[in-house]
């Protein structure tokens, strides 16, 4: 264990020097989950994409995704995430969000929800819509809310103010 440096010792201009090098650590620390996020998110859609097309081209059933199930866990046993039920989760958030990273809304959709019309503008930057990036949440905070929230614009709202507000999955749901 090293001794404490006595800090009357150290130069004029360490302390501000010291605070933007944990301002960078931070940041990339920061930086790093929300492209762990944005990678897991991508690889998720991904797959339940590809499962969505077996079984239109293919006419592939749900014994796939068991299977599939059996195979991934065995290919990756230290990963979490390959269960049947997981995959389903995957499948259902690739259909409804077919335009993945981005979900499109309409800004006459936001009418009845409780967003101001300044943010509404400030979001939609001119555009009779507003691009909501799906990878500003986890994927926990999405498989909460999908069989929960039909609504694109629904969605898009808890999206929107989750990042906002730095909300939990819990405080969310």
């Amino acid at each position: 264990m090293k001794a404490e440096i006595d800090t009357n010792n150290l130069p004029d201009g360490y302390a501000e020097w010291r605070s933007k090098i944990e301002n960078l650590i931070e940041k990339a620390k920061l930086n790093a989950a929300i492209h762990v996020n944005t990678d897991m998110l991508s690889l998720y859609w991904s797959i339940g994409n590809d499962i969505i097309r077996k079984k239109i081209e293919l006419g592939w059933g749900s014994q796939v995704i068991e299977q599939l199930s059996v195979d991934l866990t065995r290919k990756f046993p230290e990963d979490k995430g390959y269960s049947v039920r997981n995959l389903r989760y995957m499948r259902r958030f690739a259909e409804n969000y077919p335009n993945f990273p981005i979900l499109q809304v309409a800004l006459a959709e936001f009418k009845d929800l409780p967003i101001s019309q300044a943010a509404l503008a400030e979001l939609a930057d001119g555009k009779n819509y507003v691009d909501v990036p799906l990878t500003a949440i986890s994927w926990y905070h999405h498989i909460s809310m999908l069989p929960k929230i039909k609504s694109d614009a629904e969605r898009a709202f808890y999206i929107l103010e989750t990042t906002r507000n730095g909300w939990s999955r819990d405080v969310m749901v």
